[in-house]
């Protein structure tokens, strides 16, 4: 697998974590994006995972420092802004709390988290917005 793949397959965990009523499987969470107005109600509340992305500082001794970053967005209906916000609280604790992402980084943690206003459905939403960045050693 991946290195893009077993980081969001631990952070789906999380997610989940903290919102126990996430559809199963890919109705719930995907790695993709996609028009949210096509979700359906049997999708919602729904995370997309995209836009992985990898960046490398050179050390000495031939090592390198690597990067990542995750986009992940979270989508429900007729949610406030505090009921958003209270789900990426507890996601955002849950990547505290498990800060190697069970071994496979040697940090993680949510580097920007925002609740972002948003047409869905021709009706105005609010979804949750965040990155996560972790960082390895690399020899």
């Amino acid at each position: 697998m991946s290195d893009f793949g077993a980081i969001i397959d631990r952070l789906e965990i999380h997610w989940r974590e903290a919102d126990g009523t996430l559809p199963a499987g890919s109705n719930g969470f995907e790695r993709d994006v996609r028009l949210a107005a096509d979700l359906t109600a049997g999708e919602l509340p729904h995370v997309f995972a995209h836009d992985p992305n990898e960046t490398s500082t050179r050390l000495p001794l031939r090592q390198s420092e690597r990067s990542v970053t995750i986009q992940f967005d979270y989508w429900t209906r007729n949610a406030s802004q505090e009921d958003v916000a209270m789900v990426l609280d507890l996601f955002r604790d849950a990547v505290e709390d498990d800060p190697t992402l069970a071994g496979i980084v040697e940090d993680a943690y949510v580097s920007t988290r925002a609740v972002v206003d948003a047409q869905f459905a021709g009706k105005s939403e609010r979804v949750g917005v965040l990155l996560v960045t972790t960082q390895a050693v690399a020899a």
